[in-house]
Formats: structure tokens, sequence, C-alpha cells
């Protein structure tokens, strides 16, 4: 069900070059941007969530981590849907 996926991240920032956004920015590049972009978020998230381990703060980053991963695969899959065709 395409846009519904709570799976793991394919990693897909891993094989996008990152770029900075431009207002000539093509939709596929909107979307790499945006790849990009969640895993920061999931990233910093976990960084804050690891620095609060055991204060009450912890649980809400690691919710936050949960959530930015969803968006991170729903876009990930999104994009391969559109621009990494199955060979």
């Amino acid at each position: 069900d395409l846009g519904h996926s709570e799976g793991p991240s394919m990693n897909l920032n891993l094989l996008l070059e990152e770029q900075p956004l431009s207002e000539s920015a093509s939709v596929q590049g909107v979307m790499r941007y945006a790849i990009q972009d969640e895993k920061r978020a999931v990233d910093f998230y976990k960084k804050m969530g690891e620095q609060c381990g055991g204060a009450p703060m912890e649980a809400m980053f690691k919710q936050m981590v949960q959530d930015e991963e969803s968006h991170l695969a729903r876009l990930e899959e999104l994009y391969e849907s559109q621009y990494m065709p199955e060979i």
C-alpha cells in the first residue's frame, strides 16, 4: 500500500547524492532532498534520545525517531516507485 509503509528505511540516502535545494529543483530533486532531510531528523532525534537516557524526555525523542523513520520509509517507497522502476 504505497505511502503507508512503516517498514525500515531502504537507506536510499546512501545512494542519493546530497544536493542543496534550489528554486529550480525538479520534483525528483525535491524528493531526494526530503529523503536526506528525514534521515538527518532521524539521526538528530536518536542522538537527543541517547543524550537524555533515563530522563523524562527520552520517551518523547524515541517516539520522534519512530515518526521520522516512518516518514523516511514512505518517502523512499514513493521515490523508488517513481524513479527506480524494476529492472
